[in-house]
């Protein structure tokens, strides 16, 4: 059975679905013979026999959970989500998806406590994904002076 992964793409953060795998590359980007770069690839399947590569950020792989949420979209490992009482339109918490135990749990954002993501009570949106929440907060941590030069948002003594 092949497992379903998503990871960002090295060079432009794109999400990608598809199968993980590492190997070791000839060339360097100079061009240099180099047997010892590893990297990590998710092959994408075009049709039979013929994929796609991404060389991908191997810190942002992410499984594929076997769920799906109330949109048909998959729910992947650190994929964050609404959770909704079955047919409310308001969202009762949001969760982290983690792999905990052998199985895929929700993570409540607030409390840290963990629930099983199969229930029969709720329904779930995927809104996104931990590793894009960790950027936007380190964004909003930093800005630039009318210089350019790089402020912090903490106040300073």
């Amino acid at each position: 059975m092949e497992i379903l992964h998503k990871a960002r793409e090295k060079d432009n953060n794109k999400w990608y679905e598809g199968w993980y795998r590492q190997t070791t590359l000839q060339y360097d980007l100079s061009g240099r013979c180099n047997p010892n770069l590893v990297s990590t690839i998710l092959a994408i399947p075009r049709k039979e026999n013929d994929y796609i590569e991404h060389c991908v950020d191997e810190s942002t792989i992410c499984v594929y959970s076997g769920f799906v949420d109330r949109k048909g979209k998959k729910i992947f490992e650190h994929d964050i989500i609404e959770v909704y009482q079955n047919g409310e339109k308001k969202p009762l918490e949001e969760w982290e998806v983690v792999f905990c135990n052998g199985c895929f749990v929700g993570q409540n954002l607030m409390t840290g406590a963990k629930k099983f993501l199969y229930s029969s009570e709720y329904e779930y949106e995927v809104i996104g994904n931990a590793f894009d929440l960790s950027e936007e907060e380190e964004l909003c941590t930093t800005s630039s002076d009318a210089s350019g030069q790089e402020v912090s948002s903490e106040s300073e003594e």
